[in-house]
């Protein structure tokens, strides 16, 4: 709302004064701002790496790109109350009449305005479509990230939603910066048995085998075979165990 009284001031009138504007354009028009504040929010926290939100990111971003100016967002409030011709924008906004009809094209082909017989809405089942597209996304659990440095904990961020591991990464560091995450569920100095191994990871993401391994590869977690036991680090088995550990096994 602190945003939207110097709009609605802005285009209030020739003296520019909001109690000239109806009470339901600054509603609307506050809701319009609310809206593309929804969009820039859920284009920062939307999952990237997947092709359909690829594509979601690309359209808020043009509709971010769209609406970054004030005119047009003051055309956009107007539209948000109703159906209306260039010319009742015009007089409603403040600005000329083809600058009026100059704005309202380009939001006809971005798709968030369109007009049928020379009167211009809203297309709101497509805005729709966008809102329902990019869901926010649950950032990752501060606690869970808590004992690494903030390079390893900024990387690993992007793979956590809460406490649940959404993508194993294919680049190394930041596999490595999701992997020191997860050791830290292990105690040093104590064996766990191989079921045990999969409970743990398994709260993580349901491909323990892929997680196991690459703990093991990286030395974060040693493995004896004849056993299919592990424990945490790569030196020898705990203490008074008598057995030897076999670092690098396959998990």
């Amino acid at each position: 709302s602190l945003y939207a009284y110097p709009l609605v001031g802005h285009f209030g009138g020739a003296a520019g004064n909001p109690s000239e504007l109806p009470h339901d354009y600054a509603h609307n028009l506050l809701g319009v701002l609310g809206l593309i504040t929804l969009f820039c929010t859920a284009l920062a926290v939307a999952s990237w790496r997947r092709p359909a939100r690829i594509i979601a990111m690309l359209q808020a971003a043009d509709v971010a790109r769209l609406v970054a100016d004030r005119t047009r967002l003051a055309v956009l409030g107007c539209l948000a109350m109703g159906e209306r011709s260039a010319a009742e924008v015009a007089a409603a906004t403040g600005t000329s009449p083809r600058e009026a009809v100059r704005i309202l094209g380009r939001l006809v082909s971005g798709g968030l305005v369109r007009v049928n017989a020379g009167r211009y809405d809203l297309d709101e089942e497509r805005l729709r479509g966008l809102a329902e597209t990019l869901t926010p996304v649950e950032p990752a659990d501060a606690a869970l990230l808590g004992g690494l440095e903030e390079e390893d904990a900024v990387e690993a961020a992007r793979y956590f939603r809460g406490s649940r591991l959404v993508e194993i990464p294919a680049a190394e560091g930041r596999r490595r910066a999701v992997l020191r995450t997860l050791i830290d569920e292990f105690e040093p100095g104590r064996y766990y048995d191989e079921a045990e191994v999969r409970r743990i990871l398994r709260r993580f993401h349901p491909d323990d085998a892929a997680l196991r391994r690459h703990l093991v590869d990286e030395g974060m977690l040693s493995r004896e075979d004849a056993t299919r036991t592990y424990w945490r680090g790569g030196g020898p088995p705990p203490e008074g165990s008598g057995r030897t550990g076999l670092r690098g096994g396959r998990a």
